[in-house]
Order: C-alpha cells, then sequence, then structure tokens
C-alpha cells in the first residue's frame, strides 16, 4: 500500500498476470463449451454451480462471509436476485447459441455487449456517448450485420437463430454489468459473484 495516498499499490507483473490468465479464459471458454457433449443448459448450471463455490470459498479464505448477513446486503438482495436472472438468461442464450451457428459468429455477436451497455447507458440512465463512442458502435453494428447477413444465407435456419440467441444473449450481459455496476458498489466481489451465481 502506498504510505502517501493509501492506494495500495499494483505491480505491472500481477497486472500482467491477470490479464494474461483473464484472456486465457475468455478466448477458450466458447471452444470448451463448444466441445461439450453435454446440453447447454447443464453447462449453465454446472458454470455457475461450480462459480458459486469457487467464489464462496475465496469469501471465506479472504474473510467475506460476514457480509451475507450484513444489512447492506439484505437491502439489496431483490437486486442481486434479478441481475441473477439476467445472467442466467446470457448464459442460456448464449451457450445455445454456440450449438446452432459459429464460435466465431456466436462470440463476435455475444462481445457486442459494450455496445448495448452504451445504448441503455445513454437512453435509461441518461449518460453521453463520445463521436468516437458512437463510430465504435455504428462500424460494430455494421460487422454483425454483415454476419448475420451471411448465415441467414446458409441452408436452414438454426444458424441465423444462433445468430439471434447470441445477438440477444449481448443484450443481457450488457443489463449484467449495468445492473453490477449500480447495485454491486462496496459489496465483496467473492460475495457478490457467489450470490450472482
Amino acid at each position: 500500500m502506498s504510505v502517501e495516498t493509501g492506494v495500495p499499490t499494483v505491480r505491472r507483473r500481477d497486472v500482467s498476470l491477470l490479464l494474461s490468465l483473464a484472456i486465457l479464459m475468455v478466448s477458450s471458454a466458447s471452444i470448451l463449451i463448444r466441445l461439450s457433449i453435454s446440453h447447454p443448459l447443464a453447462i449453465v448450471f454446472w458454470r455457475t454451480f461450480y462459480g458459486a463455490v469457487i467464489m464462496a470459498g475465496v469469501g471465506r479464505v479472504r474473510g467475506d462471509w460476514h457480509w451475507y448477513r450484513s444489512e447492506e446486503l439484505r437491502q439489496r438482495w431483490h437486486w442481486l436476485v434479478l441481475i441473477g436472472a439476467v445472467l442466467s438468461l446470457h448464459f442460456t442464450t448464449w451457450f445455445t447459441s454456440l450449438f446452432m451457428t459459429t464460435v466465431a459468429a456466436s462470440v463476435v455477436l455475444v462481445d457486442m455487449s459494450p455496445i448495448f451497455t452504451a445504448i441503455v447507458s445513454v437512453g435509461v440512465l441518461g449518460h453521453s456517448l463520445s463521436r468516437r463512442t458512437s463510430a465504435g458502435i455504428l462500424i460494430a453494428t455494421m460487422g454483425a450485420v454483415m454476419l448475420a447477413l451471411v448465415d441467414l444465407g446458409t441452408p436452414g435456419n438454426d444458424a441465423f437463430l444462433g445468430d439471434l440467441l447470441a445477438l440477444l444473449s449481448s443484450v443481457f450481459l450488457a443489463l449484467y454489468f449495468i445492473g453490477g455496476q449500480e447495485h454491486a458498489r462496496g459489496i465483496p466481489n467473492s460475495v457478490y459473484t457467489s450470490l450472482v451465481y
């Protein structure tokens, strides 16, 4: 911890390690899901179950368990349940889409969630967007439309329906991010994640 500011100092090596781990996890998730022979809903269940157990364990080690009985958490309980439901819809639509369309199309469409986050932030929360952000949204939307048009021309409707599910999944992911930003403040990550999962 920095003596002058009271803010914890972060070593560059730690940041690099965490970023590398995050990139590895995010980039491999869709492929591992697609290689599974389980039903998408079973994958959703076990993914969130193990995530909740692991994060509750992290909370136990870090001494965060007193938060489960806190008044602040009781006041936000209904929001956390709603955020958890939205997250389950994200996982359900995304994991299902991975079995209907290509991994590349599904991942690109799911990764449009920042666009929907920006749209909801502006339309509902009253935030403003810069010109660069607006241009990025326009370019990303055009790319998503081109992906969907390619799949629309593919025989059978599964690929296009998979694209629509992936796009819907990105909307749910955006709502999950916004809900967390609004209602997770001050709650330790281990507690928030274990409850939402």
